[in-house]
């Protein structure tokens, strides 16, 4: 029975650990006859196989800004993101 396996994360490119070790996972189903997709805010796996959406890369500007707030500690970013949003 074939199966389509989904890979969920902010980003499938390059040589980073969870790219790696992501392709390494994909190649072991994909001999054992599955299909892998990815899903991801930045990938460069086939189009065919993965759906892009920038929002979901750590480094969206968006994102950027919900990082800033949650990991500052300061009241003021809390404020001012409260202003601008």
């Amino acid at each position: 029975m074939t199966h389509h396996i989904g890979f969920i994360s902010t980003r499938f490119a390059g040589t980073d650990g969870v790219s790696l070790e992501t392709q390494k996972w994909a190649t072991v189903f994909e001999r054992l006859g599955h299909r892998c997709f990815y899903f991801a805010g930045e990938c460069d796996r086939n189009s065919d196989q993965s759906h892009v959406t920038p929002e979901a890369f750590y480094r969206h500007p968006e994102i950027e800004k919900i990082n800033q707030q949650a990991y500052s500690g300061s009241w003021t970013v809390t404020q001012e993101a409260r202003h601008t949003s």
